[in-house]
């Protein structure tokens, strides 16, 4: 009977670090209603967000903003047709601005700027008793207009995590 007390320890360590770790669908540690991007040029991001659910006939559109002064990130997502877990693909129904500041140079990207852009906004979790969404998103985004003669750069991992909307 001694190895009973032993097996329980054993199974309790084994819950306690399981059950207490990261949680998958937020691998950078977001706070609640937080969005981080990392720009492939070596811009990193982190912004409190805006955003807003739009219903339109039976489909949706989503608005999210995060944005710190002249710097940070919009995204409009149309045509949702459900509110679940889904991929939405750059250009066919997200549509994505990032104003990048440096040394007071601001540098626009726009994913519709982009001719071949196979960049994804992934929703890997719909809460619609609590009215969040989390999920990731990665992908070309370029310059147009005066900003064209600046490179294009990429989202090379981006993430939000409980991003709190509002129901219009």
């Amino acid at each position: 009977m001694r190895s009973v007390p032993f097996l329980l320890s054993i199974v309790w360590l084994f819950c306690l670090i399981f059950s207490c770790g990261p949680d998958k669908n937020n691998p950078f540690g977001l706070a609640q209603n937080h969005i981080y991007y990392q720009l492939k040029t070596g811009g990193e991001r982190d912004y409190k967000v805006n955003c807003s659910l739009e219903k339109i006939s039976n489909r949706y559109k989503l608005s999210l903003k995060g944005s710190n002064n002249s710097d940070g990130i919009i995204i409009t997502i149309k045509n949702i047709k459900s509110m679940t877990p889904q991929v939405l693909y750059f250009n066919k129904e997200v549509s994505l601005i990032v104003n990048e500041k440096i040394n007071n140079e601001l540098n626009i990207y726009v994913s519709s700027a982009c001719k071949n852009n196979p960049g994804a906004f992934e929703i890997v979790n719909w809460d619609i008793d609590n009215k969040t969404i989390t999920g990731f998103f990665s992908g070309a985004v370029c310059t147009r207009g005066v900003f064209a003669h600046l490179p294009s750069t990429e989202i090379q991992e981006g993430a939000f995590y409980k991003l709190k909307y509002n129901v219009k």
